[in-house]
């Protein structure tokens, strides 16, 4: 099974794994490395690496979902590519994209949900009000 991995800003990882268990049951690796206020890029490594887990040929296979593009969350996991080529990295995590990625990855390779999470996390933001009540053709 591919391991997933949030890693944002604070606690909000945490919080999004909990959330997620908390609608779609205990998941087995799914793993949460929270950022905090006093920590630094080296602190941030060295507990990104200690939850890397090989998959079943030995091989580290992780999708990593980060809060956002740029920030240190995602500079650390970027890095970290080079010694894990099978780490795959992806901004923006938010519920509905989390909910997909794990009730998804039985079922696909760590490319296919790689790209299924990336093109769902561009659908999972909607204007409801535009949605529900679109605005009639002139």
């Amino acid at each position: 099974m591919i391991q997933i991995i949030v890693i944002t800003h604070g606690k909000l990882a945490r919080e999004f794994v909990h959330t997620t268990e908390l609608i779609v049951g205990k998941q087995k690796d799914l793993n949460s490395v929270c950022l905090e206020m006093h920590e630094g890029i080296e602190d941030l490594t060295r507990k990104l690496t200690a939850v890397i887990k090989p998959d079943e040929k030995g091989r580290e296979c992780c999708l990593v979902l980060v809060d956002m593009f740029g920030g240190t969350p995602s500079n650390v996991a970027l890095a970290l590519t080079h010694d894990f080529p099978n780490l795959k990295v992806v901004t923006g995590v938010n519920l509905p994209v989390l909910i997909e990625a794990v009730t998804h990855r039985a079922l696909m390779n760590l490319e296919q949900l790689t790209e299924f999470v990336r093109d769902k996390g561009k659908k999972a933001i909607v204007y409801a009000n535009e949605l529900l009540n679109p605005k009639p053709d002139k």
